[in-house]
């Protein structure tokens, strides 16, 4: 065989080797596409069958939600229901409360004008005095009867000394009323503070006037503590020792009705042996309270009796007072002008 038959040969040997190389190569990669999508359409299958799942369950989901949505909807309009229910009884209730309300006050208008007391009034009338001869009780009987209301009876209560024990304001105050307590000594002005917050407490000495500078023994019974000479009190009481002077500020009568703005329903004055000067100082045609307790007999151990300030009657009947009550220590005055104005009747006397 010639050469160049055999060169002929080989090369259609080599290029059918070399297509057989290239189609074995061909279908390998064509086989390694196909196994690449099925694969992929497995995965995509997966996908897909997962995607049911979540849109099954979002379903649920849905469809449990929408449930509890028309739940609360029927719960609300079952509300709404029950507060239309309600509202309509508290206007039936509103409307029988008025009813009662205006038969009660009937009620009470008929009492009164039969000269009768109310159930509540005579509930007071059980009650418990804290003043040292009952003048608490006395004012709250003149007040009730007079038809002004317990917590109306602001007060000026000079010489406060205690909150509570022997104060002639302290049940004005449970009841609702408010107003000046006034007391020189910083002790007990301090304690006022503390049990009466809604009181005005003033450490000052009353006087004729505002300004003035005094000097005020504490004595060791606080109830006779005074400004100027207290050797009178310390003849008379022998027990009794001063415990400390300090300089104190005055403030008139007139000038604490004014910060309290008028004249209070109750003017209590215990000032030891300064009453008159106290009095003489009150513009009574500016400031009028309605009722007065003063002092009337100076301080004793042993019981007295008989015996009042015969001055403090004719000033306070000159001022258009009458003496109400008399405890064996204090007269409660009653002003004439208000009593007329409000009953319509003259009192004498």
């Amino acid at each position: 065989m010639s050469d160049i038959v055999k060169k002929g040969f080989f090369r259609r040997c080599l290029y059918r080797a070399t297509g057989a190389y290239l189609l074995e190569q061909h279908i390998q990669m064509l086989e390694q596409q196909v196994k690449t999508q099925q694969m992929q359409l497995a995965q995509m299958e997966k996908e897909g069958e997962e995607r049911k799942a979540q849109d099954a369950q979002q379903q649920q989901f849905n469809t449990a939600s929408q449930e509890r949505l028309d739940h609360l909807e029927l719960h609300a309009a079952a509300q709404d229901e029950h507060r239309n229910n309600i509202d309509a009884q508290l206007q039936q209730t509103a409307g029988q409360t008025n009813d009662l309300q205006r038969r009660m006050e009937w009620a009470e208008d008929g009492m009164r004008e039969a000269g009768l007391l109310l159930p509540s009034e005579l509930q007071l009338f059980n009650k418990k005095s804290y003043s040292q001869a009952g003048e608490d009780a006395i004012l709250m009987y003149i007040f009730v009867m007079l038809g002004v209301p317990l917590s109306q009876c602001n007060y000026l209560d000079l010489g406060a000394n205690h909150p509570c024990d022997m104060s002639n304001t302290w049940f004005f105050y449970q009841q609702g009323a408010t107003g000046i307590l006034v007391d020189a000594n910083p002790k007990l002005a301090e304690e006022l503070r503390r049990a009466r917050p809604k009181d005005q407490v003033i450490n000052a000495c009353v006087g004729p006037v505002s300004g003035e500078t005094l000097d005020f023994h504490v004595l060791s019974a606080d109830g006779l503590s005074a400004p100027g000479d207290v050797s009178e009190v310390l003849r008379a009481n022998p027990a009794v020792r001063v415990l400390e002077t300090i300089p104190m500020q005055t403030v008139a009568v007139n000038d604490l009705m004014e910060q309290l703005g008028g004249a209070p329903k109750i003017l209590n004055l215990d000032i030891e042996g300064m009453e008159m000067e106290i009095l003489r100082s009150i513009d009574f045609a500016k400031y009028r309270p309605t009722t007065m307790i003063i002092e009337m007999i100076p301080y004793s151990k042993q019981l007295v009796a008989g015996k009042k300030n015969p001055e403090i009657l004719r000033f306070m009947q000159e001022k258009g007072y009458v003496e109400y009550a008399f405890t064996g220590i204090n007269s409660i005055f009653l002003d004439k002008q208000f009593y007329e104005k409000i009953t319509g009747v003259s009192l004498e006397g």
